[in-house]
């Protein structure tokens, strides 16, 4: 069995989140991925939903890969914590449905093998 070393890191993020699907991370070449949280921001005045999806490499984002989606009341913080495993090429990707008035950081760590 493979050994792998983990650095803890931001995997990704987005201020004022725009418009579409973002992506806000990928996985590099000959890495894997763990994700464990992801906080969303609402800046804005209303409710916002915000639909977060970890996509396999080679595919489209599609409601077959949603992890996450939720209504994020205004002006509030939404912590999500998980314990996803990503493979090289797959990725995070979001979308709200306004745009410019969502934060969102992910966390973990790259996964490198010995």
């Amino acid at each position: 069995m493979a050994q792998w070393t983990a650095e803890p890191k931001e995997l990704g993020r987005a201020g004022l989140m725009g418009a579409g699907n973002n992506t806000l991370y990928t996985v590099p070449a000959l890495k894997k991925a763990t994700l464990t949280e992801i906080l969303i921001h609402n800046a804005h005045t209303a409710n916002v939903t915000v639909t977060v999806h970890l996509v396999k490499t080679g595919q489209s984002v599609g409601n077959g890969f949603i992890v996450l989606n939720e209504i994020i009341q205004a002006n509030e913080t939404l912590p999500w914590a998980a314990c996803k495993i990503l493979e090289a090429g797959d990725f995070i990707s979001a979308v709200a449905t306004v745009a410019s008035v969502i934060n969102i950081w992910c966390d973990g760590a790259e996964l490198t093998s010995l």
